[in-house]
C-alpha cells in the first residue's frame, strides 16, 4: 500500500501543478490526521481490503469518464492515459494479492459442462460476449462507414481500427470457444452500400 500511496501523491503532485496552470481552485486537503473510535478487532485486513479496492475501481471509472471527456487537451488526456495505466497496475497488484490471501469474493462460475481449465464466472462471460458483440457491431459500422470516406488518411485510419477490431475478435471469440460461452451472431461478411 505504501508503494500505491507513493503512485498517488505523485499523481496528486501532478494534477496540483495543472490546477495551477490552468488556474482552477484547489479543492480543500483532507486533515493529516483522522481520529476515530471503533474496536481494534472490528477493522480487519480483509475490511481494509475490500474498501481500498472499491476505491480503485472507483478511480478507475473516474478516470475513464475523464479519458472520454477530455477533447480540447492533448496533454490532459496524456496525462489521465498515465494515471489509468497506473491505476490499472494498482488494481491488478492488489487484486492478486487479496486473491492470495481469500479476501476476494468469489463469483459464480460459468459451466456449461465440469472443466479442470481455468474458471469463468458468469459475469466474466457476459464481458467476452458482450465486449464480442460490441466489436462486430463496431466491425460493421466501420465497414459501411470506409464506403464513404473520401480522404486517404482517414481512410487508413480506419483500415487501422478494423484490424485492431478483428485481432481483438480472434482473441475474444478463442476465449469464447475455450469457455463454451455461445457465440453472438457475426456481422455480414460485406455490405453493398450505393454511393
Amino acid at each position: 500500500m505504501n508503494n500505491d500511496l507513493a503512485i498517488y501523491q505523485k499523481q496528486v503532485e501532478v494534477l496540483e501543478k495543472q490546477l495551477k496552470t490552468y488556474r482552477v481552485k484547489a479543492p480543500h486537503k483532507p486533515p493529516t490526521e483522522t481520529k476515530f473510535t471503533a474496536k481494534i478487532d472490528s477493522i480487519t485486513d480483509e475490511t481494509i481490503f475490500k474498501f481500498t479496492l472499491d476505491d480503485i475501481s472507483t478511480e478507475l471509472y473516474n478516470l475513464k469518464r475523464s479519458l472520454v471527456s477530455t477533447t480540447a487537451s492533448e496533454k490532459l488526456r496524456k496525462m489521465f492515459m498515465n494515471f489509468t495505466n497506473e491505476h490499472l497496475e494498482v488494481f491488478k497488484t492488489f487484486y492478486e494479492f487479496g486473491k492470495l490471501k481469500g479476501w476476494t469474493d468469489i463469483a459464480p462460475a460459468f459451466k456449461t459442462q465440469p472443466t479442470k481449465r481455468e474458471p469463468v464466472s458468469v459475469s466474466e462471460a457476459n464481458h467476452i460476449w458482450d465486449h464480442l458483440n460490441l466489436r462486430y457491431d463496431q466491425l460493421q459500422l466501420t465497414d459501411f462507414f470506409l464506403d464513404f470516406v473520401h480522404d486517404v488518411d482517414f481512410g487508413l485510419i480506419l483500415t487501422r481500427g478494423k484490424d485492431i477490431l478483428n485481432q481483438q475478435i480472434n482473441t475474444l471469440e478463442d476465449l469464447a470457444v475455450k469457455f463454451q460461452i455461445p457465440l453472438p451472431k457475426r456481422p455480414p461478411a460485406n455490405l453493398s452500400t450505393q454511393k
